[in-house]
């Protein structure tokens, strides 16, 4: 479910996400895997767990395709390749890291627990991202 929300993510977004600035897009996204975690989290039922699962899947193409806009952008011609391939290096071990670390997590705290506190990360994260990472606004220095 989440490689099928992921798909539909990706074709919504040029759909309906052209509009929206690419920074909006990333913290919808963050906001909606955590929607979809909290689903996971709260509700003990199949149909939840689908549900969470496209949401979290359509959340993560929101992330994915803005943040490579933001760096391409943000990034020399000169540099693309290396900061692309390490841009892609980055996902890569976080998806394994994360398995890894939720697993050993699960083991000792539960999976609904663990669901909960990649939550509360998000939210952090979103916080964290919103203080340091925006763009802050300059005034002009007086000649």
């Amino acid at each position: 479910m989440i490689g099928l929300g992921m798909l539909v993510g990706i074709n919504g977004l040029n759909t309906f996400g052209k509009k929206l600035k690419d920074t909006v897009l990333v913290y919808s996204g963050l906001c909606g895997i955590a929607v979809g975690l909290v689903i996971l989290t709260l509700l003990p039922h199949l149909w939840s767990t689908i549900l969470g699962n496209l949401i979290i899947g359509f959340s993560v193409a929101g992330i994915i395709v803005p943040s490579q806009t933001l760096f391409q952008k943000a990034t020399p011609p000169e540099l693309m390749g290396r900061v692309g391939s390490t841009f892609m290096s980055i996902i890569f071990t976080a998806q394994i890291s994360g398995l890894v670390l939720s697993g050993i997590l699960t083991q000792h705290i539960g999976v609904r627990q663990v669901f909960a506190l990649c939550a509360a990360m998000l939210v952090v994260l979103m916080a964290v991202g919103k203080i340091w990472m925006e763009p802050k606004p300059t005034t002009p220095q007086p000649a």
